[in-house]
């Protein structure tokens, strides 16, 4: 499987849960690919609209790059909504983030123990 491939089914699994939690969702099929900033998926209920960006990882801790998670909160900004990483920890599961912890002038980090099981 690709890791395009891959990317795209965790999205999918994303959709579903946060569907099975009464969402309305949509999948934004080639965010990243392009030269405007999107995010992967774009959820809301009752009024509260979250701009998702979705990411998974066998390790406990995963590194965004800034300029990937700068395009999420402009994109948030812009569509005033909740600007959301979602990490899907292998064999561990879910994990979102809506706070971010630089940790280098390039990177964000995101771990297992810092994110928050619902949001």
């Amino acid at each position: 499987m690709s890791r395009y491939a891959g990317g795209a089914n965790v999205e999918r699994e994303l959709i579903h849960h946060l569907l099975k939690k009464g969402y309305a969702c949509m999948r934004a099929a080639g965010s990243g690919k392009t030269s405007y900033p999107s995010p992967d998926i774009f959820a809301g209920k009752h009024g509260k609209m979250l701009a998702i960006e979705v990411k998974s990882s066998k390790k406990d801790v995963v590194y965004i790059e800034k300029n990937e998670i700068d395009e999420l909160l402009r994109w948030a900004s812009i569509a005033q909504c909740i600007p959301i990483v979602a990490v899907k920890f292998k064999n561990k599961g879910w994990k979102f983030f809506n706070n971010f912890e630089k940790v280098s002038d390039k990177f964000y980090a995101f771990s297992f123990d810092k994110g928050e099981e619902v949001f």
